[in-house]
């Protein structure tokens, strides 16, 4: 038996770009800020940003650190 899977106030058939499965909960959870796919059991590690931004230590930032 399929469930529709939760985010914000609409029902998903799978979870969007930029949102994981909750491990817990039917329903889909964001990623951190910017990033488009993250980790499936850590929604703060990214592994792919969106447009213009830049990965960087599993984050997405602006512009490229120092050093």
């Amino acid at each position: 038996d399929f469930k529709k899977l939760l985010y914000g106030n609409k029902c998903y058939e799978k979870c969007q770009p930029g949102t994981i499965k909750s491990t817990t909960e039917n329903k889909c959870e964001g990623c951190i800020e910017g990033c488009l796919e993250c980790d499936k059991e850590n929604n703060s590690k990214c592994y792919k940003c969106g447009h213009h931004l830049l990965l960087h230590e599993n984050t997405c930032i602006n512009e490229c650190p120092e050093g």
